[in-house]
C-alpha cells in the first residue's frame, strides 16, 4: 500500500480523537446530529484515557473483499493530545511541543513544531464540514454492540464511502472501512504490470483496532527519545545516531 494509505489512516484516527466539535444547527434526531453525538463521546473518552491498540489494515478491491491484495499491521498509542503510531517502517509521534517522523528504512528523522505541524483538530474540522457538504449522505445504525456511522460521497469523489464502527461497550474505535479510488493507492507501473483487470476503480481499505490492556510507557511521546536539541542544533538520540535530521516546519 502506498504511504498515502497509512498517512490517511493516521490523519483520520488522530482527527477522530481530537475533534473540535462545534454546535451544528441540526434538528434532534437528525442523522448528522446522532453521528456527531457519537463522535463527541469518542473524543471525550480518548482525551481522558491512556489507550493502546494493535492496528491491522487490509486492502482489497471494492467488490471482492475476501480476496486480500495487501495488508500491514502496527501499533497506536494515545494519551490526551499525545499520540504514537508505528506501521511498516515508519513511526509518527506528537506531543505538546513536537511532531516527529521516523523513517527507519531511509534512516531519516523529520522534526516539526507541534503548533505548526498539521493539527488534528483543524484537520477533522474537514470531516465536520464533510458531513454537511452537498451530496453527502450520513447514515447511523445501532447494531448489537456497535454504533455505525456511514458517509456516502457523491459519484466521482476520491472517496466513495467511509464507515466508522464504535464499540458501544468500550467506547473505542473498532473498525474503519473506506472506499477510495485505486489510483490513490497503487502506483501506475504496478497496475500496468498486474494487468488492467487486477484492480477495480475503487479499493476497499479496512482498519481494525484491537485494544490492548495495561499501561503505556509515556517515554514513547518524549522527543528526547528521538533527538536532542542543543541550542539551535538538533542531534539524533543514541538509538538513532546513524539517522539524518530534516526540519518539517519553518521554526522549532
Amino acid at each position: 500500500m502506498k504511504t498515502y494509505c497509512t498517512n490517511w489512516l493516521m490523519l483520520l484516527v488522530c482527527c477522530l480523537v481530537t475533534l473540535n466539535l462545534k454546535a451544528l444547527p441540526l434538528a434532534e434526531g437528525d442523522e448528522r446530529a446522532k453521528a456527531m453525538k457519537w463522535l463527541t463521546a469518542l473524543q471525550k473518552k480518548y482525551a481522558a484515557e491512556n489507550l493502546k491498540f494493535d492496528v491491522y489494515m487490509s486492502y482489497t478491491n471494492e467488490h471482492t473483499p475476501d480476496v486480500l491484495l495487501d495488508s500491514t499491521s502496527g501499533v497506536l498509542m494515545l494519551s490526551g493530545s499525545n499520540y504514537y503510531f508505528s506501521i511498516q517502517h515508519t513511526v509518527t509521534i506528537k506531543n505538546d511541543r513536537y511532531c516527529v517522523l521516523v523513517f527507519n528504512e531511509d534512516k531519516l528523522l523529520g522534526i516539526g513544531k507541534a503548533a505548526q505541524a498539521a493539527s488534528p483538530i483543524s484537520q477533522l474540522q474537514q470531516m465536520d464540514s464533510l458531513m454537511q457538504y452537498p451530496g453527502v449522505t450520513v447514515k447511523t445504525t445501532e447494531a448489537k454492540n456497535t454504533n455505525v456511522i456511514e458517509l456516502l460521497l457523491p459519484p466521482g469523489s476520491e472517496q466513495k464511502s467511509l464507515r466508522i464502527n464504535i464499540n458501544r461497550q468500550s467506547g473505542c474505535l473498532e473498525r474503519i472501512v473506506y472506499l477510495i479510488k485505486t489510483d490513490n493507492l497503487v502506483d501506475p507501473w504496478l497496475r500496468k504490470e498486474q494487468g488492467k483487470d487486477a484492480y477495480e476503480p475503487y479499493a476497499r481499505v479496512e482498519t481494525r483496532f484491537t485494544q490492548q490492556p495495561g499501561g503505556i510507557d509515556k517515554a514513547v511521546f518524549d522527543e528526547a527519545s528521538y533527538f536532542i536539541k542543543k541550542g539551535d542544533k538538533l542531534e539524533p538520540a543514541a538509538q538513532y545516531k546513524d539517522f539524518k535530521i530534516f526540519q518539517v516546519t519553518p521554526t522549532l
